[in-house]
């Protein structure tokens, strides 16, 4: 008799040989079996195929089938789609409806990733360069959404863009409070913003007054000694008291050229307006251009220090060659050329930086074939990915061809927002070690760091995002890893070719490493902030 936690193990690796239709009919018996033993079993059973078929449920919305085509067309084009939903509704059906009115109401089943994100924000951190952030509670990243909130820029520069259409360019000392798309509160510091037609009557507050633009470009310094002070570039706009709204001392409007400015005392004097005392979006690009050529020239002197790691199984910089635009070069020491990889249907695209390749995979045929050759006690994986969306239950980085073979080796992300690491041990135990939810709508398009580290002699397995660790497992025993017949960015069955799910990774791949031994965290947060763009 198993015991529970092996039990348990065997059930959930039953449970998804029948998600992905490789349920054999004694497969099939022993899953009935299990079922039949305990309640906690139908019930972990039950939660399964919910959680799996509210996933299903969701990429079935987001997709973009032909509406016309035939239904056995799309099943076949979907790898098996529902079938394997069918088969555990069939099942479940000759176990577990007898047993539902005697079963325990329990609350409903919490599911990490499973569910529609609310956008709270109301404008976007569109740049930022050398930036530093007091903290506030507000999380500023370059391309997320900004809610309701204070951001302090205490160092550089920095662009937002409000949902109005709206844009400021914040310089360091900036302390500016989001009220809403069309409305924000300078508190200290020096803003620059730009009001298009359509975002007329956007708001910006100070103590000494209210600003309402009327599509211009204009400059606000708000200093607690010297007061608030308005330069107007284009356009104009009209000041009011910041409490009742009615004209401030000034009494008028400003246009284009003019400038004022309010003392603590509420007295006021005219000003030329003065653009280059305000940081605009030009003076950004500029320092943006110059800090990314900083950072590409330092990548390249840190990934031939790389490319030396005596460690290295495989190093891809991704580096096109244009007379093997076909060939993924590898830049580690072992020169075997079955290392080197084959690219199917991706095509070359920008990397982190300007003048940095990348491999773009968007279709399900889109794939780098790869060979790695030998057993490895412990392996580091990892890479730097632009992912684009998670189209499917899974999206491969680097994966070993089929499955049941003692050491494949699956590094995927998950359609539940979660990095995996899968390795195939010779009793079919899989120890699966996931990250936590990982994954948001707003990291979409954006560039990130991930690695995972199998630690053979400590049969601990840690995941990665960004240099800092995302989750961790400790294993019931370590098996030897063996990588072999491999893709980056997708996976060949060969096992069940006529059940292939589609599990393409979609996005920009621009580095990638395998290394025969498990890297201190200190390495991987090094490599990471070498890296970062």
């Amino acid at each position: 008799m198993m015991g529970h936690d092996r039990e348990r193990q065997r059930l959930d690796s039953l449970v998804g040989q029948l998600r992905e239709g490789r349920l054999s009919d004694a497969e099939a018996a022993e899953l009935r079996h299990l079922l039949q033993l305990r309640p906690e079993s139908r019930r972990r059973f039950a939660e399964h195929m919910f959680l799996a078929a509210t996933l299903k449920l969701d990429c079935e919305e987001r997709s973009h089938e032909q509406p016309h085509a035939p239904w056995g067309a799309r099943l076949r084009e979907r790898r098996g789609g529902w079938a394997w939903f069918a088969a555990g509704v069939a099942l479940a059906a000759t176990i577990l409806l007898p047993m539902l009115l005697l079963w325990p109401r329990r609350p409903p089943l919490a599911m990490e990733g499973v569910g529609r994100f609310v956008d709270q924000g109301v404008a976007v951190l569109a740049e930022a360069i050398d930036s530093q952030w007091a903290e506030t509670g507000l999380r500023a990243r370059i391309g997320a959404s900004l809610p309701q909130g204070r951001l302090k820029l205490e160092k550089g520069w920095a662009k937002i863009d409000f949902y109005s259409g709206a844009s400021v360019v914040l310089q360091g000392g900036a302390d500016l409070e989001l009220v809403s798309p069309m409305e924000s509160i300078l508190h200290g510091g020096a803003i620059r913003a730009h009001v298009p037609a359509h975002a007329q009557g956007f708001v910006v507050r100070s103590g000494k007054l209210k600003l309402v633009d009327l599509g211009t470009s204009f400059g606000m310094r708000v200093d607690a000694e010297q007061g608030t002070e308005v330069h107007v570039f284009e356009g104009k706009v009209q000041l009011h008291d910041p409490v009742l709204g009615g004209p401030t001392a000034t009494g008028r409007e400003l246009t284009s050229g003019a400038g004022v400015r309010i003392a603590r005392d509420g007295s006021s004097a005219a000003l030329k307006a003065d653009a280059n005392e305000f940081a605009g979006w030009r003076d950004l690009q500029r320092r943006s251009d110059a800090g990314l050529q900083q950072r590409l020239q330092s990548w390249q002197a840190a990934s031939a220090v790389v490319a030396r790691d005596l460690r290295l199984i495989a190093y891809y910089p991704f580096n096109r060659d244009p007379s093997h635009p076909g060939r993924l070069a590898n830049g580690s020491v072992k020169q075997d050329e079955a290392i080197a990889g084959s690219i199917v249907g991706c095509s070359w695209s920008q990397g982190r930086w300007p003048g940095k390749d990348a491999l773009e995979f968007k279709r399900p045929g889109d794939r780098v074939r790869i060979r790695l050759p030998g057993e490895y006690e412990s392996l580091t994986l990892m890479a730097w990915v632009r992912p684009d969306s998670v189209d499917n239950g899974f999206a491969s980085l680097l994966v070993s061809d089929g499955w049941r073979r003692r050491g494949a080796t699956h590094w995927q992300l998950m359609g539940s927002r979660q990095l995996s690491l899968s390795v195939w041990d010779r009793d079919g135990v899989n120890p699966d070690v996931r990250s936590r939810p990982m994954l948001d709508p707003y990291d979409l398009g954006r560039w990130m760091h991930l690695a995972a580290v199998y630690d053979g002699p400590k049969r601990l397995v840690t995941l990665y995002r960004n240099g800092q660790p995302i989750g961790a497992r400790t294993l019931p025993r370590a098996v030897p890893l063996c990588i072999g017949a491999a893709e980056i960015g997708n996976w060949s069955t060969l096992d069940f070719p006529d059940q292939a799910p589609i599990r393409n990774f979609n996005g920009r791949i621009d580095e990638l490493a395998v290394f025969s031994a498990a890297l201190e965290a200190a390495e991987i947060q090094e490599i990471y902030e070498t890296g970062a763009p």
